[in-house]
């Protein structure tokens, strides 16, 4: 089984990687993984034409423009990676035949409800990155949803040992600062790279052994939690595990004593009940999800 990894390089992209089983099924894995350097996601051609050359039996992309903010004002950039591309990546599998996973975010909501969006929630984004996200989804459905090839999972919050994320931000702060403001009043559920990973998996074993999942799918780790609640978790773990001394006090603040120039939804948690349905494994509570990334970080500190 041919499945080609775009992002490879990325936080998602390494854990896959490194997660990855050796068959699914009866199948032997062959894992192409490409990053930025082999294949410019800009290029629409280039992305189609990848797929043509390739024929894998999957992609997973996990490949987009994630600079939340820079997008507000790089707008051509952010559509070109995160909405044309998956395009592109569409039109080729819809010659070649073979599925697409996709990963998608909880950006594409604006956040007004009071309880957890489900898969075919009305999107609305507030910011450049969520509208080219929900564009790419766009795309995607109706190139891929009407002959069952594609699969687009959505997800929250990522936090991994890799790259650039608020987990390893956050270590750093805590290590270097007297006192860190972190905003308290945006509520979603953290997940790890580690939980949307095994889904991953998970869902192409599924979908290699027949069964037809909802072409939309969330998956987080369980319960909720702001970025403040995130920040003393990590300052909890960090001491237990040994890699902080002393950390900052940390300071919750609103969102308007932050402005930044990307808008973000205030309530963005996804809802699980269509997707626990599709995955052989349970979900995790955020926190037990954390303590066990962060203790794989403890030698790096």
């Amino acid at each position: 089984m041919r499945i080609l990894l775009l992002g490879g390089s990325g936080q998602l992209g390494k854990t896959l990687i490194n997660s990855a089983p050796e068959r699914i099924g009866s199948h032997l894995i062959d894992l192409i993984s490409l990053n930025r350097k082999d294949l410019d996601l800009a290029d629409f051609s280039a992305c189609k034409d990848m797929v043509r050359l390739l024929k894998p039996d999957f992609v997973i992309n996990t490949a987009a423009y994630t600079l939340v903010d820079k997008a507000e004002s790089d707008s051509l950039k952010s559509f070109l990676v995160n909405a044309d591309a998956p395009k592109a990546l569409a039109e080729g599998l819809k010659e070649t035949g073979g599925k697409l996973i996709h990963f998608s975010t909880d950006y594409v909501f604006d956040g007004e409800k009071s309880k957890p969006y489900k898969t075919f929630d009305i999107k609305n984004p507030l910011n450049i990155y969520g509208k080219s996200k929900a564009l790419g989804e766009d795309y995607i459905m109706e190139l891929l949803a009407p002959s069952s090839q594609c699969f687009i999972l959505r997800t929250s919050w990522l936090l991994s040992s890799y790259g650039n994320n608020f987990l390893l931000k956050m270590l750093t702060l805590l290590m270097q600062k007297g006192t860190v403001n972190v905003v308290s009043d945006q509520i979603s559920s953290p997940t790890t790279t580690i939980t949307l990973a095994n889904a991953c998996w998970s869902l192409i074993n599924r979908v290699s052994a027949g069964e037809k999942p909802s072409n939309i799918l969330h998956w987080t780790d369980n319960g909720v939690a702001s970025w403040y609640d995130i920040a003393q978790a990590i300052a909890e773990y960090g001491l237990e595990f040994g890699i902080l001394n002393k950390p900052a006090k940390i300071i919750p603040i609103n969102t308007l004593e932050y402005p930044l120039p990307a808008n973000r939804p205030a309530y963005s948690v996804l809802d699980l009940t269509e997707s626990r349905k599709h995955f052989d494994f349970p979900s995790i509570y955020w926190r037990d999800s954390l303590k066990t990334l962060i203790g794989k970080l403890k030698d790096l500190y």
